[in-house]
């Protein structure tokens, strides 16, 4: 029979190895490109999306295939897959997208940290951060990979001269997320 002390080291291990798990299960697995470090030429203006309003009138496109997107594994926890497309407005750069998530609720917080971890870039020069605007959609639209589904917009700060819509790009942050369970 184990004493004591060899079951709280088994235990403490058993529970190791889920913490590990775990750990593994919340680090990055999709390919995505490294983020190199920030450099902001005097001409680039880094939007935040929080502050971006647009009008209520305007209609946002709805996703279809020629969208661009990618996704995101959480290992066996499950996934992110998001869709977006650049248009233009009033000659302004605007990003549209939605998203949508398996898994459990757990992974559902680790989908929003990443698209509020996003950006978006032209040329390797971010001009938006925080894709939280994305329109977040039901799980059942993962097996049409989000075709059909309304999307939010937000403005860049970037005008159509200056910016062609053909480089915009969505990027997300390479390595772990940490998310408060």
């Amino acid at each position: 029979m184990p004493s004591i002390k060899q079951l709280e080291v088994a235990v403490f291990l058993r529970i190791g190895k889920r913490v590990s798990a775990l750990l593994i299960g919340f680090s990055l697995a999709a390919c995505v490109t490294p983020e190199s470090p920030r450099t902001t030429p005097e001409n680039v203006v880094v939007a935040d999306a929080d502050a971006a309003e647009q009008p209520a009138s305007v209609s946002n496109p709805v996703v279809t295939r020629e969208f661009g997107g990618g996704g995101l594994d959480w290992s066996r926890v499950g996934g992110l897959l998001y869709r977006y497309t650049a248009i233009e407005r009033n000659g302004e750069v605007f990003v549209c997208g939605a998203y949508t998530g398996r898994g459990p609720g757990s992974a559902r917080k680790l989908n929003r940290e990443a698209m509020r971890l996003a950006r978006v870039t032209v040329d390797g020069q971010t001009i938006m951060r925080n894709l939280r605007f994305f329109t977040e959609a039901s799980n059942s639209n993962w097996d049409t990979e989000l075709v059909g589904v309304d999307t939010n917009c937000q403005a860049t700060g970037q005008s159509v001269d200056a910016v062609p819509l053909s480089a915009v790009r969505v990027e997300f942050r390479e390595g772990r997320y940490r998310v408060q369970l």
